[in-house]
């Protein structure tokens, strides 16, 4: 029962691909994997993951600051994951 209230609670995350990559520079899809990775393990514990869509509303920035403390991500960590749901939110 538990398994599949999971499954029912995911969200389909964009796979990393040289057109994100490009859409950001200086990230690379591996960065931009390690990110996704990232927020499906940190973020996923607690909630389903965010789509990278979501980085495109006006109040993704106070929010993602706000789960940032929450989660104590590492700043390393948390550059990853922002790269990944910027690069994301470029693509159509």
């Amino acid at each position: 029962m538990l398994t599949l209230l999971f499954a029912c609670a995911t969200v389909q995350l964009p796979e990393p691909n040289e057109a994100m990559a490009a859409a950001t520079p200086g990230i690379t899809v591996e960065e931009l994997t390690k990110g996704r990775d990232l927020l499906r393990v940190r973020c996923g514990n607690c909630h389903t993951p965010p789509h990278p869509r979501q980085a495109r509303t006006p109040a993704w920035s106070a929010t993602f600051t706000d789960m940032t403390r929450r989660a104590r991500l590492t700043p390393e960590e948390a550059r990853r994951i922002e790269a990944y749901m910027l690069a994301g939110s470029a693509m159509p």
